[in-house]
């Protein structure tokens, strides 16, 4: 029965090494027959050959294939491995070093138990760098500098070095761009405090330090130019007894806005606004809100007899009435004779919530029995009414 036999992959080690090493290392292979992994007992032989194809054989061919030998060779899911060792010139006949640097290649045959004959494996695997460590055994430089090398590569001997590969502590930085394990003194220009104490940043130049920072204890600012910049923003728990010079701009409150009615207006069937009489503000947080409205109003229209009106003027914050004393009532009358306007005057306070708030001033429907009423003006007579606010903080 014919069988295919291929080797797959190699894979090459060699046992520790020292000086006056054997020539010995491990071969490992992976084997398949007739395109499956090889399991069974194999014999096999390996030639070394200093070409790809043809060229010369070096050294002896190892075979194991039991008996007086070597054992066969076990094949389990289509790896082995075994030691090979092709031994040392023997002159004058074998003079030709095993691995002297230069390339070597590795023929392999295998044949099961019970054939005749062996197949050899193609092509030739090719020796890696790892078989030639055994070099090392005919470097002189190589065990001295293992040995016995005690300071003598220097600082002349070093061109540069990948800070990546080091580990442990670092004594001397001064030119360190990258100081995780850094014992020592690294410049602010790579990347340190350029100070020895640690935790510490030199902070003698001019820097811009980002992100919010924490001080635990306190903060202190000498110096003709010891002062700190900024707008304020965010500042609590302020003592104002420790400010003992220079002035403070602090909001306690703005400038009193005062508004004028815009036209007049006859009472009808309910609260009706007074033109012109309404202004928004913005309250703080811890703020009173003072207004203030004054104003007149006469009968409404002509008549022969005596008539009068009763009507009640209200403040209303954001269109709503916000408590009842904040109303005032006022009494006109008119007559064949003469005729009396009434006027009013009144201040009120407000708790408010922060944000945007509207304040206006409205007039009711008179009540039973009395005339309507007129109010308002754009001209500077008696029934021009005016609305002041005032924020405080307090």
């Amino acid at each position: 029965m014919s069988r295919v036999l291929f080797l797959f992959a190699l894979i090459w080690s060699l046992s520790p090494l020292s000086f006056g090493q054997a020539n010995t290392f491990t071969y490992q292979g992976k084997l398949t027959d007739n395109g499956s992994p090889a399991n069974g007992t194999y014999l096999m032989q390996f030639s070394l050959f200093d070409a790809a194809s043809g060229g010369n054989q070096i050294g002896p061919t190892l075979t194991f294939e039991g008996g007086l030998g070597p054992p066969a060779v076990q094949v389990t899911n289509g790896v082995f491995t075994i030691q090979l060792d092709f031994g040392a010139p023997t002159p004058p006949f074998d003079n030709t070093p095993r691995f002297d640097g230069t390339p070597r290649w590795l023929q392999l045959s295998v044949r099961k138990i019970g054939e005749l004959t062996y197949t050899p494996l193609t092509p030739r695997q090719p020796f890696t760098s790892s078989p030639y460590a055994i070099k090392s055994a005919t470097t002189a430089s190589a065990d001295s500098l293992s040995t016995a090398c005690v300071s003598c590569i220097t600082n002349g001997h070093i061109q540069s070095l990948d800070g990546g590969k080091v580990t442990g502590a670092v004594q001397n930085a001064n030119n360190a761009t990258n100081a995780l394990n850094v014992v020592g003194l690294v410049q602010i220009a790579n990347g340190g405090t350029g100070s020895s104490t640690q935790n510490f940043v030199d902070l003698s130049t001019d820097q811009s330090v980002a992100g919010n920072k924490t001080f635990s204890g306190s903060v202190s600012v000498t110096g003709a130019n010891g002062i700190f910049n900024g707008n304020g923003s965010g500042l609590t728990n302020l003592n104002a007894s420790n400010i003992s010079s220079g002035s403070l701009n602090i909001p306690f409150g703005q400038d009193a806005t005062t508004v004028f009615s815009t036209s007049s207006i006859t009472t009808g069937a309910s609260f009706v606004q007074i033109p012109g009489l309404s202004q928004t503000v913005t309250v703080p947080a811890n703020a009173v809100v003072l207004v203030l409205t004054d104003g007149g109003l006469v009968v409404s229209g002509t008549t022969s007899s005596t008539a009068f009106t009763l009507v009640d003027v209200r403040i209303f914050v954001d269109g709503t009435v916000v408590a009842s004393d904040n109303a005032r009532q006022v009494f006109a009358t008119n007559s064949p004779v003469i005729g009396l306007p009434g006027t009013w005057s009144f201040v009120r306070t407000y708790l408010l919530s922060p944000g945007s708030h509207t304040v206006s001033v409205g007039i009711n429907a008179p009540s039973p029995g009395s005339a309507a009423a007129t109010t308002g003006s754009s001209t500077g007579n008696g029934l021009r009414d005016s609305l002041t606010v005032l924020v405080l903080k307090k």
